[in-house]
């Protein structure tokens, strides 16, 4: 909701104080918000004296692919197991690619809005109604996953996210048009985050899933820090945005062609056995 709020507040208060102002706000608002998440935020269920969804008391639920696709195993992931996978490498290449437009669309969407002309409170429209696309994402992407399943969602979210990209970023003649196509783009991107935060516990369980998570995150962090400085430099040379914008898009598509490649890898223990048997077979 925070975009909802925030971005049309800050733009009048730009508009009326400059924006310094909005600055050292936005500052004390964080400084407000940062003792909450400490007193309030529980990372896990054991924390409140829970279970995951589906556990019993006393139970060792196998950490493995049978969240998503009903395997059984023997034993948990370790990291080092979890990053000689294929599917490791494809999920964080899949999410590394899509977070190139996640940060640097959102980053300079008000500036898109006023390339083509309209005015920057049009802009701060624009964001709050990415907002609204963002907020009702969320039970959207949440009601079809458990009904689709992660892997393919995966591939559906990030086909859907290129859509969405290149219809908002040709749709430059129309305000009511690009209010429309934000919304949209607010509904397709708010798959990212959820996808992402289920992708490796589902994979390879959560009792590795920090580790595996700070891993994957090394280029992801590079990759996205560098986006917005790629479509800086892009509308530097071009005078639009449409032609970045249209890159992510391209590269959601390969994100989706990682995910489709990234179904969920066996347990080395549930393949050894079958290893030894064709050896005996073949004996």
């Amino acid at each position: 909701t925070a975009s909802i709020v925030a971005a049309p507040l800050a733009q009048r208060i730009d508009a009326l104080y400059g924006w310094r102002t909005v600055w050292i706000i936005l500052g004390l608002m964080s400084l407000t918000v940062a003792p909450l998440s400490w007193a309030l935020i529980r990372r896990r269920p054991e924390d409140i004296g829970l279970l995951p969804d589906g556990d019993l008391p006393g139970q060792v639920i196998p950490v493995t692919k049978s969240r998503v696709a009903d395997a059984v195993t023997t034993a948990p992931w370790t990291v080092g197991e979890a990053m000689r996978t294929r599917a490791f490498w494809l999920l964080t290449l899949g999410f590394l690619l899509v977070s190139m437009p996640s940060g640097s669309i959102f980053i300079n969407i008000s500036g898109f809005v006023q390339s083509h002309g309209f005015s920057a409170a049009d802009g701060a429209k624009v964001v709050g109604i990415y907002g609204l696309g963002v907020l009702a994402g969320r039970p959207t992407w949440g009601f079809f996953l458990p009904r689709v399943g992660l892997y393919k969602t995966m591939v559906i979210f990030a086909l859907i996210y290129a859509v969405s990209i290149a219809i908002f970023s040709l749709q430059t003649t129309s305000i009511v048009g690009i209010y429309l196509t934000t919304i949209w783009l607010g509904i397709a991107i708010s798959g990212s985050q959820l996808l992402n935060a289920q992708a490796l516990p589902d994979y390879f369980g959560r009792e590795i899933v920090g580790r595996l998570t700070g891993y994957s995150q090394i280029a992801n962090v590079l990759v996205a820090g560098s986006a917005p400085i790629l479509t800086a430099f892009v509308f530097d040379r071009t005078g639009g945005y449409v032609p970045a914008f249209l890159f992510f898009a391209a590269a959601c598509v390969v994100a989706a062609v990682a995910f489709f490649f990234s179904q969920p890898p066996l347990h080395p223990s549930e393949r050894e056995p079958r290893r030894e048997r064709g050896t005996a077979i073949a004996a």
